[in-house]
């Protein structure tokens, strides 16, 4: 038979296990914004990179051509 105190430790079982998926929940999707925003900064350096090395690239080109047309 089921007396109080199993119905109290199922209840106190149930709670804990919704509590538990209440934060495994979040820290998904904390995690989840997370990498989103790192993605995003990733993402920005990438594109600065990239800028940053074409206009070097165009300044060694111009200097180039100077150099050339001086010799």
């Amino acid at each position: 038979a089921v007396t109080y105190t199993d119905v109290t430790a199922l209840a106190l079982q149930d709670e804990i296990k919704d509590g538990t998926n209440k934060v495994r929940d979040e820290l998904k999707s904390q995690g989840d914004s997370l990498r989103g925003e790192i993605g995003g900064v990733y993402r920005d350096a990438l594109k600065e990179a990239k800028s940053q090395a074409e206009h070097l690239s165009d300044v060694l080109v111009k200097n180039r051509a100077q150099t050339d047309a001086a010799i």
